[in-house]
């Protein structure tokens, strides 16, 4: 069980990472970036939280 939350939270700042990289232009992330990494933050934490509520 120690191995989950840094294993996640790697994921998921790759995820953010890829998503602000594809979407920056001119050093500022677009609004369809934006949303993107509202929606990816978001799906990080359900997942999180959905596997904190299975092992526990």
């Amino acid at each position: 069980m120690e191995w989950v939350f840094p294993v996640l939270a790697l994921i998921g700042f790759l995820l953010l990472y890829a998503v602000t990289k594809r979407n920056t232009n001119n050093g500022s992330l677009s609004r369809k970036g934006f949303i993107q990494f509202i929606a990816v933050f978001a799906g990080t934490f359900a997942a999180v939280i959905g596997i904190v509520y299975y092992l526990a």
